[in-house]
Order: structure tokens, then C-alpha cells, then sequence
């Protein structure tokens, strides 16, 4: 009676056809596994990349591992950025050799023969300066009064008058910036200057010919003159 009772409460559990609960239950030897593997799921996601695919192709011409040679990229940026084209030489601008050479006649010197108060002749030395627009005169290099424009051209006239006599005095420069005087007297041919300053005779020169000083002081004005134009 006991053993019937078994058999009974087994059979109940197992009906026939179920040996094993649905969750135990495992695949037959003919039964595909594939199949269970080919879940709804699983297809449409297949579906979704296929349907991706026909709407972006990828791109054949250029595949992704090989890059188009046209572009040029930056070697260690870790970015594609274009890199730029070096910038085209602009020629360095020359020297003007006209602006090199005024500034080498600045200075125009110009030397007239004269006799100083020791009867020994030497040479005076009108330097005409467009820079400072004065004329200096000069002996051994070192100059002893500077005459303006103005005051060159009084002397100018002075040494080329017609008169057999004349007179004049016109205020300079001397060395040290001192105010000085230069005393001119004209006699026939010759012309005598006498540096004053201080009220002391710094220095006498003796023109045997005043056209020649007349020459060299047109000259230097018109160095000067051309340089205010």
C-alpha cells in the first residue's frame, strides 16, 4: 500500500511526457542550439546595422586605414590639422646710396690761401655744415668762429664789393660758444679779418686776393642753400 502511494504522488508530479520541470529541461540530440540562440532580439539589432549600412556606405575611395596624400597633417599633434604653407620672403630693404652720400657732403670744406699776422702763409678753412647750416672758419683742423648764413652772406658781399674801401663788422661764434666779432676792412684787391671776442684779438688773416674768398663763400651758401630746398 505504501509502495502504490509512492507511484502515485511520482506520477502526479511527472505526467507523462515531462520527466523534468520546464526550467531543468534539456535539449534533445537532434534538436538545433542555434536556434535558441537566433532570438527576436538579436534580429532586429542585425536588421538596424544592416538597413545603417545601406544609408552610409563606407567610403572605398579613401578605406580609413589610408589617408589622402593631398592633405599634410602635423606629425606629433595627435590632431589632423592642415599644417600652413611657410610664408613667401620678403626681400630685405637695401641701403640708398643717394641718402649715403649726403651724408657724406654734409660737410663741405673749402680752403682759401691767406697770410697771418706772422707774415707766414696758411690756409683758412670755410666747412660749410648743412646740419648745423652754418659756415665755420677753420685752422689745423680746429675750428675758430662760425658764421650763420646771414653772417656769410654779409661777408660774401663785403669781399666782392666794387668799392676800393669798406668797412664792416658782423657778430659770430667763437670757440667755447663765446660771442665774438669779426672785424672786416677791404682794401683794393685785399681784405684783412680780425677775430675778436672778449675784447681780445684771437686771430688776424690777410687775403692777398678777396675774389678767391668771395668764390669759396658763394660756394659754401650754395651748399647750404641747396640743401634748405
Amino acid at each position: 500500500m505504501t509502495a502504490l502511494i509512492a507511484e502515485h504522488s511520482i506520477s502526479a508530479a511527472n505526467p507523462p511526457g515531462r520527466l523534468f520541470p520546464p526550467s531543468r529541461r534539456r535539449p534533445s540530440a537532434g534538436e538545433n542550439v542555434t536556434e535558441r540562440q537566433n532570438l527576436p532580439g538579436r534580429e532586429s539589432l542585425s536588421r538596424h546595422e544592416s538597413l545603417a549600412e545601406r544609408e552610409n556606405p563606407p567610403d572605398r575611395a579613401n578605406p580609413p586605414d589610408q589617408e589622402n596624400p593631398s592633405i599634410q597633417h602635423a606629425p606629433s599633434d595627435g590632431r589632423d590639422a592642415p599644417v600652413a604653407p611657410p610664408a613667401p620672403r620678403v626681400p630685405r630693404p637695401q641701403a640708398s646710396v643717394t641718402s649715403a652720400a649726403s651724408a657724406t657732403s654734409a660737410a663741405l670744406p673749402l680752403v682759401v690761401s691767406v697770410n697771418s699776422t706772422t707774415g707766414r702763409p696758411e690756409s683758412l678753412v670755410l666747412v660749410a655744415d648743412r646740419s648745423a647750416r652754418s659756415v665755420t672758419l677753420a685752422r689745423r683742423g680746429r675750428g675758430l668762429a662760425s658764421l650763420t648764413v646771414q653772417t656769410a652772406e654779409i661777408l660774401r658781399a663785403a669781399a666782392s664789393t666794387g668799392r676800393p674801401a669798406a668797412a664792416v663788422e658782423i657778430a659770430v661764434v667763437a670757440r667755447d660758444r663765446r660771442a665774438g666779432r669779426l672785424r672786416v676792412a677791404v682794401l683794393g684787391p685785399q681784405i684783412t679779418m680780425t677775430l675778436l671776442a672778449g675784447g681780445y684779438e684771437l686771430r688776424c688773416w690777410q687775403v692777398p686776393q678777396r675774389g678767391a674768398l668771395a668764390a669759396m663763400l658763394g660756394r659754401a651758401l650754395a651748399h647750404l642753400v641747396r640743401e634748405a630746398r
